[in-house]
């Protein structure tokens, strides 16, 4: 009869020495994988708003020849916003001037809006200045009536102007969205590396591998 209690227990249970084990082994896969999780998700945010921003000045080019009319992805501090609309009157001031009560189409109208959610610490941010909308946030591009310079697609499929708008993260991951051939129109993603292993100062790259010493020439945070 003891041995089948015995055995009745053994199968019906753990012993405390097992119990330590297990929530030993869940201690030890929260402290080393719960880090890396949270890594992950911060750089899925932070990749997917980069992406999106170039996906959307894609997305511009093509209405701006569509339409035979400059479209404006105008970057809003106060917002933390980028917003994009066709500049049908084609005023030099590029400024955005819808009326609800006019036909759509025959006056400026909105075509998107690429948000910067602070909640998960985004904000236009370039690796030069210590803060959030630093004067290197945005570089180049075209002066407009609002208070930074923004991307102006011509219908042409050109850009009236070069530069790059910065986006970065809390963790230090900074990238920017260029535009460097005016003529194409073309936007491209880099990401900043402080200290590049295959030499010189810090810059933004773009993905890939460094041709030279096979170095991923990006890095996360």
């Amino acid at each position: 009869m003891q041995s089948m209690s015995r055995l009745r227990s053994q199968v019906s249970g753990f012993t405390l020495m097992e119990l330590l084990v297990i929530v030993a082994v869940i201690l030890i896969f929260s402290v080393v994988g719960f880090p890396n999780f949270i890594g992950w998700i911060a750089k899925e945010r932070i990749t997917g708003v980069v992406q999106s921003t170039e996906a959307r000045m894609q997305l511009a080019r093509q209405e701006a020849i569509k339409m035979n009319s400059p479209v404006v992805a105008q970057p809003d501090f106060v917002n933390n916003e980028i917003l994009f609309f066709v500049n049908v009157d084609q005023d030099t001031g590029y400024e955005f001037e819808p009326d609800s009560a006019e036909t759509h189409r025959t006056v400026d109208y909105e075509l998107s809006r690429q948000q910067l959610p602070t909640d998960y610490g985004i904000e236009f941010w370039a690796a030069a200045n210590q803060r959030a909308q630093g004067n290197e946030a945005i570089v180049g591009f075209t002066p407009t009536v609002a208070a930074v310079n923004a991307v102006v697609f011509l219908p042409d499929g050109s850009v009236a102007d070069s530069g790059a708008i910065r986006i970065a993260d809390d963790r230090s991951n900074f990238f920017e969205v260029r535009i460097g051939f005016p003529a194409t129109g073309k936007p491209r993603v880099y990401k900043y590396h402080p200290n590049p292993p295959w030499g010189g100062r810090g810059d933004y790259f773009p993905r890939g591998r460094h041709i030279t010493t096979g170095d991923p020439m990006w890095t996360w945070y």
